[in-house]
């Protein structure tokens, strides 16, 4: 009882838990939103810190890698970005995710994971929900709210208009299956009967693969099977289990594409067969081999330090390139490399590879799942080749810096 009391007495800190425990819904909402609720908690968890005089919390590894890599954006505003107005926003405005990272990190950490537990519960509620719309569209044609995608053989969900939900998708299911296993195994009811533990998380795990694969995101589709696959293996140590519900999969998503003219068009047309025939040429097949070629053309141009954030689509247009170009290069290697160059790349991947370090060397000190999820969705993320949205935008930046201050909690590397 004087726990609950006592949660209920700290207002940052409760409202702080709310707002980030709806965050998924306030993904859907739009970016201009999603901006004014991220500054919110930022601003919530620095009050909170100094209130408290809980500033040494920043005294973190992780807070001073991302504090470099902010540095090296601002170099790059101040230098070497050909509009320095078109890149002013976004190479300042990062500041607002390193905040972000750690008012997630420090919600997720104090009392005892008390916040995390039923932030995470919250998430794969709304995560259910997400699947049980998105598996109504695919059927009906339309979602419970009437929403459709312009193509079709793809699902928008929540978004309206917008086709990027295979990424929600992925910056979420590791999260809820660990969620799932964990209330699974402290169920009383079926305490001791493991094998219908096991059949409902494997059926469940199922149902979340097949789903990604309907949204008919090909690129978010391999990052799901990619980091499911490692992410079951670690975790259930069950080779058998696994093969069997990738080879009941395999068979669905099979007779999909065969039954299906425009998934067979999307999954084996124009994506397995010219991979399997010639992989290094299906790399620069258009749409995606155009956006490529252009965003090399921007970087021979400017190898060094890049024209700077968001000024690839202004620079790419112009007369000395080939008619090409995106407004960004859809693949975040090539992004970083042509819009911040050399210098840029590797001090970004330098970041992340430290972070990852720390957190796979912490992961098997303390086998926390959650960290292990929030580390393969970094690590996916940054596979080169497979076409991604841009970095920089608030939709994306927010779904990769949530996961990394889930592989970021509970680290002490200082």
């Amino acid at each position: 009882m004087y726990k609950i009391e006592y949660y209920k007495n700290n207002i940052l800190e409760t409202l702080s838990f709310f707002i980030i425990s709806i965050l998924p819904i306030i993904i859907f909402l739009g970016s201009g939103l999603l901006n004014i609720t991220i500054i919110i908690i930022d601003l919530l968890f620095l009050i909170e810190i100094y209130r408290t005089k809980k500033l040494k919390f920043l005294n973190n590894i992780f807070f001073y890698l991302l504090i470099f890599l902010w540095a090296t954006f601002m170099i790059n505003l101040f230098f070497f970005s050909v509009d320095p107005s078109n890149s002013i926003l976004r190479s300042v405005g990062f500041l607002r995710f390193i905040f972000f990272v750690f008012a997630i990190k420090y919600i997720f950490e104090i009392k005892e994971n008390y916040y995390s537990n039923k932030v995470f519960k919250i998430w794969t509620i709304i995560f259910l929900f997400v699947s049980f719309d998105l598996i109504i569209e695919y059927i009906l044609g339309q979602n419970i709210f009437g929403f459709k995608a312009e193509l079709t053989g793809r699902l928008v969900g929540f978004f309206k208009d917008e086709m990027k939900i295979g990424h929600f998708y992925s910056a979420f299911i590791l999260i809820v299956l660990i969620t799932i296993n964990n209330f699974l195994n402290n169920y009383k009811n079926i305490n001791d009967k493991k094998f219908l533990k096991e059949f409902i998380f494997f059926c469940l795990a199922a149902i979340f693969l097949i789903t990604s694969f309907l949204i008919g995101e090909r690129a978010n589709f391999v990052r799901v099977l990619f980091i499911f696959v490692i992410f079951i293996l670690f975790l259930k140590k069950n080779l058998k289990a696994t093969i069997s519900i990738l080879l009941i999969c395999g068979i669905i998503f099979t007779s999909l594409v065969l039954n299906n003219e425009r998934f067979k068009q999307r999954f084996w047309i124009t994506f397995l067969n010219p991979l399997i025939k010639n992989p290094i040429e299906t790399l620069f097949i258009p749409p995606y081999g155009d956006h490529y070629k252009a965003a090399l053309e921007v970087f021979n141009r400017n190898k060094f330090f890049g024209v700077g954030i968001r000024n690839y689509a202004p620079e790419s247009s112009k007369n000395v390139y080939a008619k090409n170009a995106s407004v960004h290069p859809h693949q975040i290697h090539f992004e970083f490399l042509a819009e911040l160059g050399l210098f840029g790349y590797f001090c970004f991947f330098y970041v992340i590879f430290q972070s990852l370090f720390f957190s796979i060397r912490s992961f098997f000190k303390k086998n926390d799942f959650y960290k292990f999820s929030g580390i393969l969705f970094v690590f996916v993320t940054l596979i080169p080749f497979i076409p991604s949205g841009s970095f920089f935008t608030t939709y994306g930046a927010t779904l990769f810096w949530l996961n990394f201050a889930i592989l970021a909690k509970n680290n002490k590397s200082i």
